[in-house]
């Protein structure tokens, strides 16, 4: 039998036809973009070293495009270095260039520099738009980080030998010396019975308790950043007396320890 076509109200025979709802929605087509991305730059770097990159805006229309922003979406662990012509977000780490126009078959090259923080595999996301003409691209780009953080433990006193009631300061210092960042680094050190600590100044706050001080950890310690701490302590009794230091961190499977030996008469 003939089908039943429902148009405007109007009943419609129509042969070897199912009917169809006028109510029934129709998948919209993306509206067509001329806009074209492609990225190419350094594929693996060491962690802490700088990468370069070159992104190209090509249009690949007869007819001019207008008002492009063209933006780089940076991971989190990116130190800008250097880019030209970009506007660079702190907050969300990204670059913004904004172009007038692009000429039809018209091509644009930009380029910049970073520093990567961290190991892994690290994705940015590149996009361009053109509210104007209703115009978009996008496409991301990878670099293979490989680095490990390798953190030194250093601890000095300022004067040995030390009187009954005289101070010596203990310098303690903490050197990411590998190619990727760390993270929560934490200071503890342990004073015995003829040496107590009485001040705790430098990188971060530190609580003392009786023979024991505990630093605040620092979140992140990047590849050649130094903290340092400086805790003062007072002679309360004749003999040798050993400082002990400990240092953990997120990369550090084991607490890292060091000893200075400070004489009191």
């Amino acid at each position: 039998m003939p089908s039943s076509l429902i148009l405007a109200g109007v009943t419609l025979l129509v042969a070897g036809c199912e009917t169809i709802s006028p109510t029934e929605s129709m998948t919209e087509l993306p509206p067509r973009s001329d806009l074209l991305i492609t990225a190419t730059g350094t594929q693996q770097q060491v962690g802490g070293g700088e990468a370069s990159y070159t992104v190209s805006l090509q249009n690949t229309s007869l007819s001019q495009v207008d008002a492009i922003t063209l933006v780089s979406r940076l991971p989190n662990h990116y130190r800008v270095v250097q880019a030209e012509g970009a506007m660079h977000n702190g907050a969300s780490n990204s670059l913004t260039w904004e172009v007038p126009s692009l000429t039809g078959e018209g091509t644009l090259a930009v380029q910049y520099r970073v520093v990567g923080l961290d190991g892994g595999s690290s994705c940015q996301v590149i996009s361009a738009q053109s509210d104007i003409s209703n115009q978009w691209a996008s496409t991301e780009y990878c670099t293979e980080w490989i680095g490990h953080p390798a953190l030194l433990l250093e601890m000095a006193d300022s004067r040995d030998p030390v009187l009954i009631e005289g101070n010596t300061q203990f310098t303690v210092s903490v050197t990411n010396q590998g190619t990727a960042r760390d993270y929560n680094v934490v200071i503890r050190m342990e004073f015995q019975p003829g040496l107590i600590p009485v001040n705790v100044s430098g990188a971060g706050r530190g609580n003392i308790q009786g023979r024991f001080v505990q630093m605040s950890p620092i979140p992140s310690l990047e590849p050649g950043q130094t903290v340092e701490w400086i805790v003062d302590a007072m002679g309360v009794a004749r003999g040798d007396n050993r400082t002990q230091v400990a240092l953990t961190s997120q990369a550090l499977t084991e607490p890292v320890e060091e000893e200075e030996s400070t004489r009191v008469f």
